[in-house]
């Protein structure tokens, strides 16, 4: 039978494949909330099944493309 998307990103191979793309294509910030702000964009997220980082990285670009324009 056939493996899910799920099952093969599980695969020890494909884990060390991903963690080795990632090492060389991403880096990580850590972000400060405000208790009432971080619980507004959990339940945003958690109501819309949008992952986090993936408004924050939307809201900066976004951001960062009205701003340059200036």
């Amino acid at each position: 039978m056939a493996k899910t998307i799920k099952e093969k990103n599980q695969m020890e191979c494909n884990k060390r494949a991903r963690e080795k793309y990632e090492e060389k294509n991403f880096k990580h910030q850590t972000v400060k909330f405000k208790i009432a702000e971080l619980d507004m964009l959990n339940d945003y997220c958690s109501k819309n099944k949008i992952p986090k980082n993936t408004v924050m990285r939307t809201a900066i670009m976004q951001y960062i493309e009205q701003n340059s324009e200036k």
